[in-house]
């Protein structure tokens, strides 16, 4: 029975916009286009930059271009110089020596101080296996994608 009221709700629940002008609909789609490929383009940039560090500037540039992609989130620049630097720097070691990456321990205990320091629910403590299973998800995912995208 609870599946017939779901799948009701999903069919009838929303109202069509059957009303909107084809005009409309065509431009909606031009700009969802336009706005899909930016991103794509972005995504094969900064793939590009990841993929070819071989000095710190090459990683500052990755940091630089991942910072400009959350401009509109983040805060200006000249306010963040310091830290990009620093993850520039650490960027550039993990490439150069595998043994530089943050442990997952370390970004497991970071993550709980800092929910422990705002007060949050005990609920978004994690640990390292926890840490461990996202990053695999995160990297199992990209590579099905890449391999649907024909990207690198």
């Amino acid at each position: 029975m609870f599946l017939y009221r779901l799948v009701f709700a999903v069919v009838f629940g929303h109202p069509r916009q059957e009303n909107s002008k084809p005009e409309e609909r065509a431009a909606a789609q031009r700009q969802a286009s336009i706005l899909y490929e930016r991103h794509r383009q972005q995504a094969i940039r900064m793939n590009e930059l990841a993929a070819h560090i071989s000095s710190e500037a090459d990683a500052r540039a990755f940091v630089d271009a991942v910072a400009d992609m959350f401009a509109d989130s983040l805060p200006p620049s000249w306010a963040t110089r310091g830290i990009r630097e620093r993850i520039a720097h650490a960027e550039y070691e993990a490439v150069s020596d595998p043994l530089r990456q943050v442990p997952e321990q370390r970004i497991a205990d970071v993550w709980n101080k800092y929910v422990r320091e705002i007060g949050g629910s005990e609920e978004a403590v994690v640990t390292a296996a926890e840490i461990h299973s996202m990053r695999d998800a995160t990297f199992a995912v990209g590579q099905v994608l890449r391999s649907r995208t024909n990207q690198t």
